[in-house]
């Protein structure tokens, strides 16, 4: 958690596995037992417990057909269904009763992603975590958590992350179409190689003591949002700055709060209260 605060920091970071010490987390998680989500396809008004349930359960394998019984885990426990167990997979069944077999890419869009979508607008608790994200992201970043991260919904080469379909639906860019759901073609993946290669990290501005004055105002909005040492705060203004000075600086701050932790040094303006609830 420290590497990732180092890495984005003043974002709030949300755990969203089903493992998460939180429970906005684990409600956002595809394995949560909600109950009562429409299996997507051909599948007659049924119904099932969980996203992960309905992705499990409508696996096609080498060796065993769809899984009804997926469909009512409540356990968020056992419901992957492993190739080491059941062989090849074929592909994933468009409903209980469809005779369809869909690739993996349009199994993510047929199945995955409708049903996905559903528990985030569909289930008032979810709802209402996703909007309060909403507002936050208005005036801070924030790093969602999964166990995979797959920013590309084109590539057919990695699990979709729930993750990424929670920051598409906030960004009102939810994918659902066959487009959205196209794999890459050889020279689409050649230029997508050759933009990240270009892209480069915005250079920091570099700044002495008699220098600070002028990020004061935006350093007392940063330690009254939330505890930072001195490279955290230094990073969120695009400065580049020596701690000492900066720690000497920060010292002269009426109502600041210094603690040391791990040899280094924790600003904030304002007592931090530990609280389970988002934000």
């Amino acid at each position: 958690m420290e590497k990732i605060q180092e890495e984005y920091p003043g974002a709030y970071i949300l755990d969203i596995t089903s493992s998460s010490p939180f429970e906005y987390g684990r409600l956002l998680s595809p394995f949560y037992p909600h109950k009562n989500i429409p299996i997507p396809g051909d599948s007659r008004g049924m119904t099932a417990y969980s996203v992960e349930g309905i992705w499990q359960g409508l696996k096609v394998f080498e060796n065993a057909g769809i899984d009804m019984h997926s469909f009512r885990n409540d356990t968020m426990k056992d419901i992957k269904r492993t190739v080491r167990k059941f062989g090849r997979p074929l592909g994933h069944q468009n409903g209980v009763y469809s005779k369809e077999l869909l690739n993996y890419l349009d199994a993510k869009r047929l199945i995955y992603a409708p049903a996905y979508k559903y528990v985030l607008e569909n289930v008032p608790k979810v709802r209402a975590i996703v909007e309060r994200i909403r507002q936050k992201a208005q005036e801070s970043d924030i790093v969602l958590l999964d166990y995979n991260i797959n920013p590309d919904n084109r590539d057919a080469s990695k699990p979709l992350s729930h993750a990424e379909l929670v920051k598409m639906y906030i960004e009102d860019r939810y994918p659902e179409t066959d487009k959205d759901f196209r794999p890459w073609t050889p020279d689409e993946l050649k230029e997508l190689k050759k933009s990240s290669k270009r892209n480069t990290t915005t250079a920091r501005v570099k700044v002495s003591a008699s220098d600070l004055d002028k990020y004061k105002e935006d350093i007392v909005k940063i330690l009254k949002k939330d505890e930072r040492t001195a490279s955290d705060i230094a990073t969120m203004l695009g400065i580049t700055v020596n701690s000492t000075l900066l720690k000497k600086y920060l010292e002269k701050f009426p109502n600041i709060s210094i603690q040391r932790r791990k040899n280094r040094y924790i600003f904030s303006l304002k007592e931090q209260n530990e609280d389970s609830t988002l934000f």
